[in-house]
């Protein structure tokens, strides 16, 4: 792996190669993943996991649940956000995506959640 010029291409095996950035967003109703190439911030795959939809053992409505004892209350299973990625990075690998192309990533979470943990 040699870098040929910054973060646009690089070589494998003596072959020059698009390298990518991917970037993860993590949203209330799902998650999703945008790779781009490094050298036009063209985007050339997405993939997308959306919880109500392809998680529906969650049982969720808009990728939340709403309290039985209080409708104020809205919380989203943190084991469907784990499953999630797993599925994403599943349905990447199924589809043949490079990941030794990806030179950068990043990533974005929801604003709506919060993760309380209990001992």
């Amino acid at each position: 792996f040699t870098l040929v010029e910054p973060a646009t291409t690089y070589r494998i095996r003596g072959f020059l190669t698009m390298a990518l950035y991917l970037g993860f967003d993590s949203s209330t109703q799902g998650l999703k993943a945008t790779a781009i190439q490094a050298m036009d911030l063209r985007v050339v795959k997405t993939y997308a996991v959306n919880y109500d939809k392809d998680l529906p053992h969650y049982k969720t409505s808009g990728g939340m649940t709403v309290s039985t004892a209080s409708s104020a209350r809205v919380t989203s299973p943190v084991l469907m956000w784990i499953e999630a990625l797993d599925l994403l990075l599943t349905k990447m690998k199924t589809d043949g995506f490079e990941f030794a192309k990806v030179v950068a990533t990043s990533g974005s979470g929801q604003q709506h959640g919060s993760v309380y943990w209990a001992r």
